[in-house]
């Protein structure tokens, strides 16, 4: 499971729907649950939620994830340049 998240003060669209994407085009095999804020594109392949709360957090996500956020998109892009 991927665990994509943008916090929750300000939206991230374009990184919302970039991995919408990449679910369309079958490019990852991965379920994805993704905390997105007060984004206003909604996902067509992925469960989201605007925030989320940490009690849920375990639950929801589970233990065996892969936390996708800001930071790791830059050391990817730094990776790839």
């Amino acid at each position: 499971m991927i665990f994509l998240t943008v916090g929750t003060q300000f939206p991230f669209d374009r990184l919302v729907k970039a991995v919408d994407d990449l679910l369309d085009g079958d490019l990852v095999n991965e379920k994805i649950f993704a905390q997105i804020g007060d984004s206003s594109y909604r996902p067509r392949n992925f469960k989201v939620v605007s925030s989320l709360e940490k009690r849920f957090f375990a639950f929801e996500i589970g233990f065996d994830w892969v936390c996708l956020g800001l930071y790791w998109l830059w050391v990817l892009a730094l990776y790839w340049l």
